[in-house]
């Protein structure tokens, strides 16, 4: 899917949930604890501090699905870059 954020939102690749825990349990898929970090894949015209690329941590429940995996949100809910 190729899409270019407007202004200061930015394209985020979540990264895959576990579906087991360290011990071997399968979770069921309400259960699974959503990872919060990324990489950014696009960013809008306005910003200059993230580049596409770059792993960040952020608010992935202030963020809009667009695909699978593939997020879409303002720069004011990415809480660091890692």
């Amino acid at each position: 899917m190729n899409i270019q954020p407007l202004r200061k939102n930015v394209v985020i690749k979540a990264d895959k949930d576990d579906a087991k825990t360290e011990s071997g349990i399968l979770l069921a898929r309400e259960w699974e604890k959503l990872p919060h970090t990324g990489e950014v894949i696009a960013v809008g015209n306005e910003l200059s501090v993230l580049k596409p690329g770059m792993r960040v941590h952020f608010n992935r429940y202030a963020f809009a699905k667009i695909d699978k995996d593939l997020f879409i949100g303002l720069d004011k809910n990415i809480n660091a870059i890692l």
